[in-house]
């Protein structure tokens, strides 16, 4: 088999397909096949002495294109270069490192090996995401920085590169990244030309693929054909006729056929008609098609000469370097590793093998410096296994191997669903959602789950139709290639309508200065910015004139930007979506933002909300989505005004003009959605005397639940409490629990805290007033309130106080055990419930924390006006988001109530089973201790289900449930207690608790009475201001249903994995390592003053943790000062109290980092180790995906 025998359009034209197969056909019915014949026309063979030779000259020459070339990269623009070229900052960057130095034209490459090497020769677009996410930190540009921001806002490949969301999609980047697909598909060109496409639409669209397509498929060919004509005219057989890049390589051709002999003419017209008179959106000097065509210039007339091919390319200009790697690496494909130049890969005489045998990385993170042979060792392994699972095989001939290629193979991508944007469905307006893209369109598409928002349809991957159907609609997917099936749930959220263009824009900036704008180094097209601001309210979310500016000067100074609305009327809503548009390399996001409305004195108001997609963890540049849009949902407000504010990012930058210019945002859209008010359907009348005997029934139920669980809180860890056991109540009880343990009423003093607060400030007090009172009481607070309370005393305010990425313990029950004033203030009025709820929650909680307090809320308000327990916990219910994993697990307590209606223990059992995994808290992650507010919510529900309005059966079964065995009967008792007023509760629970009923409560002022006080007033204001009436004796309470709380959900794509317990102490460093996305540290500081080390070890070990030793050290202000260094970079400072209600419970945690290996340090800066330690009890990993390995090892 010669370099002739290569006909690189006979595998692409109709007629010699059905040639060739008419000639299968023969051959076969005369079984003329057999080991003397010849090979089959759809096979070569290459010696692996000389595939690895080529695979050599791919790294080599791609190397030295690369690293020679970068001198003159974008040096060369309107008139080209002309030599003589010199080389001196390659020598000095290759001296620095004494051999190759990673850039962006081989780095990607080396880790796509690493991919392929990890997870096979066919990775998923998913696992690209990965791997893009971990290893790339920064140093990308254009196409490849924008994917990189959709990777972190969610989205995978296809949609990373897609014209829609990614504004660079036209750039050169695809081109410079992706030849190791080729050649590892050696003379498998149809294949290579697949997966090459395959591999571009990552970060590119259209016909900016097409360059890396004809490049794959010239790397591919070239192992087996030589004449570069040859290679360019048949690659052009793997592209539409009518492509654009193909028209631009017969162009090439052309005009090297025209004038052979020099280049410049040949460059004046490629300058010309392609940047010149490029169309502006896509004119820059990166463009695609513009420098793919540069570097068929350099092939053509470098005619197989690698240097004079390097030289032509540098001159030809724009981005050279990358040019000049690729067409380099063809042509060391073509001669072997070893014909290329020593005199450019073994510049220094000490190198004795090409670049010294070392390639150093200098630009990607976790990538190791490698063996340049071992490299090519590796790539030659993946290119037999890429043959190998393509029909070809590997033989022996003559005592060597050689590897047979079926040159027949194609690619197909590998079945999975990619994830694109959410969609946007508003009420009323046509609906047209792709959910299918280029890789998967063409297998078959099925709704195999959950109901679609009526009038909407779905038919091959593609959502359609008109709907009204507002809320949040479940649905699973299926996808099928005729061989596996998988399926994918996804939420579609009906948006209520559009109400933005009804208003007036308001901005902070109106118009943008484009005298600074048109100054400074764009990398997006001038044509896409608009003069004024009200392009926001305009509909169009892309293309010419659709995003904002808000640059007004020259200036990098901090700044807040804001942009919203206001109308003469005022309005509801519950939902804002904002839409930054295409993003500059120096500014155009935010580093924080938040939802404000103005309240009735005319002052900016920040709303409680949820996020989708969470905002960026970060705002450092590499990270930002553009054209990215952000869903806040809050429970409805009305107002006559809605804004988005934040602070701008403020980006450093190297231009000269450009360094002195950011803080500034570019938006393309912000709209506002309407809420229906809801309606009002009856009253509830009672006498002032029954309501406030409800209210105190509430309390008293309550205390009377705590104190009665109170032997056996956390004592029964994922069992029953049996029967035989016992469970005391008598005369004087309460009164010893008091006097023995004041901090058991943490429910209560909790409570009353806020219900003081309100009594105070009103009860249109602020979330940071609330937080503020509640963050300085002088009480003991653990888990998810300790962890606010530190929040908060550290300057993280609500929402962010209770958000899990700073608080592990927000799927913690903490905010359900002191939810219960709420529903009291809010008696039968739900809505009212879940606004306060919605106010008080986030203060210490989010997720389930937050659902947990929101259904307790619902319990106690809906119990003032429901008389049957079933009913008061489905009205609960109907306020918590039936997407949450809080709502299925307690309805799953409804659903096995009707299948053991008699057997609360089998429900109970199989609650556990589906359950009973803790996620988040440190104490309870792969342990027996479950603190988590969902589960222990469904041991409320069973009480109350089970107990069936009997008040001492039913405490007795929320406690003998176990777990948090006090704070669950209380909030039974509590329930139960309003539903039949204090009056009601049989004496022998209610008299023991006399004796304290106008005691004040630990840390507060306030007793029980007082507290009853409280609720009452504040009852009586709410239904007043709500359309209910009051008068001398008597409410009418307002009857609504409840509308349902926004979705949001913690440890997003956060599971944990391992549990490594390290019973170790910490003096002044501390280290490890793990793979996975995340950890946390579970230990404390701990003082030795008193203690020895040795006692301190057996009760950390004792206790499954350190929390005891910070309690015992009250009035110490010692703060240590832990450095905590991730990958080499300092992450934070974790400052830890020794005070007890100053502790921070977790030294360090880190959630939603790349996925894969990560090292942590942690370092003291402050040590005093005869007096303090730090105690590290376990480290808890986590991953972006559930554990499925048995026997997992770190």
């Amino acid at each position: 088999m010669t370099n002739n025998d290569f006909r690189f359009r006979e595998y692409e034209t109709p007629f010699l397909i059905m040639k060739k197969n008419l000639i299968y056909l023969i051959a076969s019915a005369c079984l003329c096949l057999s080991a003397c014949t010849s090979a089959s026309r759809d096979e070569k063979a290459i010696s692996f002495d000389e595939l690895r030779s080529k695979i050599a000259g791919a790294w080599l020459g791609q190397m030295v294109g690369n690293i020679y070339g970068l001198e003159y990269e974008n040096k060369f623009i309107e008139e080209p270069g002309e030599g003589p070229f010199v080389w001196n900052k390659a020598m000095k960057k290759m001296a620095a490192v004494d051999g190759a130095f990673s850039d962006d034209d081989t780095d990607v490459e080396y880790m796509y090996l690493l991919m392929m090497e990890k997870y096979g020769v066919r990775p998923t677009y998913a696992q690209m995401r990965e791997g893009w996410m971990y290893h790339i930190r920064d140093r990308v540009w254009l196409a490849n920085r924008a994917a990189l921001g959709a990777m972190h806002y969610g989205l995978t490949p296809p949609f990373t590169g897609s014209e829609a969301n990614n504004p660079h999609w036209f750039q050169i980047d695809p081109q410079l990244i992706n030849e190791i697909w080729a050649y590892t598909a050696p003379g498998m060109v149809s294949y290579a030309a697949g997966i090459s496409e395959w591999a571009a639409r990552i970060t590119s669209d259209s016909w900016a693929t097409s360059p890396t397509v004809v490049y794959g498929a010239m790397y591919s060919a070239a192992f087996f054909e030589s004449d570069i004509r040859r290679l360019m005219e048949g690659a052009l057989a793997y592209l539409p006729k009518d492509d654009r890049f193909a028209q631009t390589v017969r162009d090439c051709i052309r005009l090297y056929d025209e004038n052979p002999k020099d280049w410049h003419e040949a460059r004046a017209f490629i300058e010309k008609r392609y940047y010149e008179e490029e169309p502006s959106f896509t004119k820059t000097i990166w463009n695609a098609n513009l420098n793919g065509a540069m570097g068929m210039l350099a092939l053509l007339y470098g005619e197989g000469d690698i240097e004079k091919t390097l030289n032509i390319g540098c001159a030809l200009g724009f981005d050279a370097d990358n040019q000049t790697a690729t067409a380099c690496g063809i042509l060391g494909v073509i001669n072997g590793g070893e014909n290329v130049p020593t005199a450019w890969s073994m510049p220094f005489d000490h190198w004795k093998k090409p670049f010294n045998d070392r390639y150093i990385n200098v630009t990607r993170y976790d990538l190791p410096d490698a063996s340049i042979e071992d490299m090519i060792d590796r790539t030659v392994e993946v290119a037999a296994k890429v043959a190998v699972a393509n029909g070809g095989r590997v033989e022996m001939r003559d005592g060597k191997k050689w590897l047979v290629v079926n040159t027949a193979a194609k690619f197909d991508a590998p079945l999975e669903f990619c994830v694109g944007p959410q969609p946007r469905i508003v009420c009323g307006e046509p609906v047209d959602y792709d959910f299918a893209c280029v890789s998967n369109r063409q297998y078959r598409w099925k709704l195999v789950g959950g109901e679609l928002p009526k009038g909407l349809r779905f038919k091959d991957g593609r959502l359609g139709g008109v709907t009204s159907d507002k809320g949040d609609h479940r649905i699973t997917l299926s996808l099928s290639d005729g061989k596996d099936t998988i399926t994918k749930d996804f939420i579609l959220t009906v948006r209520g309508r559009n109400i933005a263009p009804e208003g007036k824009v308001e901005a902070s900036v109106m118009k943008t200065n484009f005298a600074v704008l048109d100054s400074c180094w764009l990398t997006n097209s001038r044509a896409y910015y608009a003069d004024d601001v009200n392009v926001i309210n305009d509909g169009v979310l892309s293309g010419a004139g659709s995003v904002f500016c808000s640059l007004s000067a020259k200036s990098n100074a901090p700044r807040q930007d804001w942009f919203g609305y206001t109308w003469d009327e005022p309005r509801t809503f519950d939902k804002v979506a904002f839409r930054y548009g295409c993003l500059e390399e120096f500014g155009g996001w935010y580093s924080n933002m938040r939802v404000e409305v103005l309240d009735e004195n005319g002052n900016w108001r920040t709303v409680t909300s949820s996020v989708s997609p969470a905002l960026p963890e970060s705002d450092v540049v590499f990270i930002q989505p553009h054209n990215a849009e952000f869903l806040f949902s809050f429970r409805p407000v009305t107002s006559r005004g809605v804004r988005v504010i934040g602070d701008d990012h403020i980006e450093r930058h190297w231009h000269k003009y450009t360094k002195n210019v950011s803080s500034f945002i570019c938006v393309s859209e912000v709209e506002v959605y309407e809420a229906s008010a809801p309606e009002v359907t009856g009253m509830v009348t009672m006498s002032k005397e029954e309501l406030r005997d409800r209210i105190e029934g509430g309390w008293a139920g309550q205390t009377i639940g705590v104190v009665y669980g109170a032997p056996t809180e956390f004592k029964h860890q994922g069992t029953l409490i049996p029967d035989s056991q016992p469970i005391s109540w008598g005369e004087g009880y309460v009164k010893y629990w008091w006097d023995r343990k004041p901090g058991l009423f943490d429910d209560i003093y909790n409570d009353l805290t806020f219900a003081e607060a309100f009594e105070q400030y009103g009860l249109d007090c602020t979330a940071e007033q609330l937080a503020m009172r509640f963050a300085y009481a002088d009480y003991h607070l653990a888990h998810a309130n300790q962890a606010g309370r530190y929040n908060i005393r550290q300057g993280i305010m609500p929402p962010m106080s209770g958000n899990w990425m700073n608080n592990p313990h927000a799927d913690d029950l903490d905010f359900q055990i002191e939810a219960d004033f709420i529903g009291l203030m809010s008696p039968g009025m739900l809505n009212q419930a879940l606004d306060i709820a919605d106010k008080v929650g986030h203060i210490m909680n989010s997720g389930d924390g937050f659902y947990g307090g929101a259904f307790v809320a619902g319990l106690y308000s809906a119990a003032f006006v429901l008389r049957n327990p079933s009913d008061i916990l489905d009205a609960a219910l109907e306020g918590i988001p039936e997407e949450s994993t809080f709502w299925q697990c307690v309805n799953d307590v409804r659903i096995f109530h009707k299948a053991y209606p008699d057997d609360w223990k089998q429900c109970w059992f199989e609650i556990l089973k589906k359950w009973g995994a803790d996620t988040g808290c440190p104490k309870g992650v792969f342990l027996s201790f479950d603190i988590d507010a969902k589960l222990n919510s469904a041991y409320v529900a069973m009480g109350l289900l089970y107990g069936g309005g009997d008040f001492a059966k039913s405490i007795e079964i929320a406690t003998r449930c176990g777990q948090d065995s006090d704070c669950n009967p209380a909030t039974v008792g509590g329930v139960l207690g309003v539903m039949y007023g204090k009056k009601a509760i049989p004496e022998f629970w209610k008299a023991p608790l006399e004796e304290i009923w106008n005691l004040d409560f630990e840390g507060t002022d306030v007793s029980l009475a007082k507290g009853s006080d409280f609720s009452f007033s504040q009852a009586l204001e709410l239904i007043g201001r709500n359309g209910g009436e009051v008068s001398d004796d008597k409410v009418s309470i307002p009857q609504a249903r409840a509308a349902v709380l926004p979705l949001e959900q913690n440890f997003i794509d956060t599971y944990p994995i391992f549990r490594d317990q390290k019973d170790a102490w910490m003096e002044r460093e501390y280290e490890f390592d793990f793979s996975g996305n995340g950890f946390c540290i579970w230990g404390n500081l701990v003082c030795l003053r008193g203690i020895s080390r040795d006692y301190a070890d057996r009760v950390s070990k004792k206790h499954v943790g350190s929390e005891v030793f910070a309690m015992a050290e009250q009035n110490d202000d010692y703060v240590a000062e832990i450095e905590v260094w991730i990958d080499g970079v300092l992450d934070q400072v974790s400052l830890l109290p020794m005070r007890g209600t100053s502790r921070k419970l977790e030294p360090a945690w880190k959630y939603r980092m790349g996925e894969g290996r990560h090292r942590v340090k942690l370092v003291w800066r402050n040590p005093r180790p005869q007096t303090y330690l730090l105690r590290i009890n376990a480290i808890q990993y986590y991953s972006s995906a559930p554990v499925t390995d048995t026997y997992y090892h770190n």
